[in-house]
């Protein structure tokens, strides 16, 4: 297997899932502490925020060839 077809398939299968893995807990946590009464700007800032961490690189591997600067720009974003 190519490098870049690995680098994708991780991105596809390794990534996403988990980044909808980890949405759907935090829609848990949310309506389990019933968001919609106890929260305010400092939740929807959060969460424009973690928006904005995932379309950085999703936005990089659909406009530039996935290699490893994109590659470790997509784990560094995934940590933080």
């Amino acid at each position: 297997m190519q490098t870049n077809q690995l680098l994708i398939n991780v991105l596809l299968y390794l990534f996403l899932p988990l980044w909808g893995i980890a949405g759907f807990i935090d829609w848990c946590c949310h309506r389990a502490t019933k968001i919609e009464h106890n929260s305010g700007l400092k939740e929807s800032l959060m969460h424009s925020l973690m928006g904005l961490q995932i379309a950085i690189p999703m936005a990089l591997c659909l406009v530039f060839t996935v290699n490893a600067l994109i590659l470790l720009i997509c784990i560094i974003t995934f940590v933080l």
